[in-house]
C-alpha cells in the first residue's frame, strides 16, 4: 500500500486495510492513519474506524479519541463516534457531548448527536439546539427537526416556525409547514 502511487486504488487500499486492522489493533490502525491518511478524502477512514470502536465499546473508543490528529481528522472521529453512541444511548451521548472542553468539538459532537434526536424527538432536539448551538450547526439541526416535526404535526411545527428568526431555514420550514398543512386542510395553510 505504501508502494502505490495516491489517488483512488489508493484511497480504497487504505480503507479496507485500516478498516479491517481497526478490528484487532485499533491503536495500530490510528497511527497509520495518521501516517496514511494526508488527503481529505483519506481522512474519512476516521468516520469509519470511530463507527466501528463506538459499536464495540464506548469507553475505548473515546480513549482512542486522544491518538486522533486535530483538524478534519478529529472531526470525522467526533461526528462518527457521537452518532454511533446516539443510537444506542442517547442520554449519555449527550451529556458526552455538552461537557466536552473544547467549543469546536462540543459543536461538533452536539450536532451529530442530535441529528440522531431530531428524529426521535424532534422538539426536544430542537430545544438543545437553540441552547448550545448557533451559526450553521443550529440551522443545520433546526432545519432537520422541523421537517421531522411537519410529518409529525405540522401545527406545532408551524408555531416554532413563526417564532423563528428571518432566515432561509425559516423560509424552507414554512414551506414544508404550509404544504404539509394543505394536504391536511387548505383553509387552515390559507390562515397559518
Amino acid at each position: 500500500l505504501r508502494a502505490m502511487p495516491r489517488g483512488g486504488e489508493y484511497t480504497e487500499g487504505l480503507f479496507m486495510v485500516l478498516e479491517t486492522l481497526g478490528q484487532s489493533e485499533p491503536r495500530r490502525a490510528l497511527a497509520l492513519a495518521r501516517e496514511m491518511a494526508i488527503a481529505s478524502e483519506q481522512r474519512l477512514i476516521y468516520n469509519i474506524l470511530f463507527d466501528q470502536f463506538a459499536r464495540r465499546d464506548i469507553q475505548s473508543a473515546l480513549g482512542y479519541l486522544e491518538l486522533v490528529p486535530a483538524g478534519e481528522s478529529r472531526e470525522n472521529a467526533l461526528r462518527a463516534l457521537a452518532t454511533s453512541w446516539a443510537g444506542t444511548d442517547m442520554a449519555s451521548a449527550l451529556h458526552w457531548a455538552e461537557h466536552l472542553g473544547d467549543p469546536t468539538e462540543r459543536a461538533i459532537a452536539l450536532e451529530a448527536t442530535l441529528i440522531t434526536l431530531s428524529i426521535q424527538d424532534p422538539r426536544h432536539a430542537l430545544e438543545l439546539a437553540q441552547q448550545f448551538l448557533s451559526g450553521s450547526p443550529l440551522d443545520r439541526i433546526l432545519a432537520t427537526s422541523l421537517k421531522q416535526l411537519t410529518i409529525d404535526d405540522p401545527q406545532a411545527a408551524g408555531q416554532i416556525v413563526g417564532r423563528l428568526p428571518a432566515s432561509s431555514v425559516q423560509i424552507a420550514a414554512a414551506l414544508d409547514v404550509a404544504r404539509a398543512l394543505a394536504a391536511q386542510q387548505p383553509e387552515t395553510a390559507l390562515a397559518w
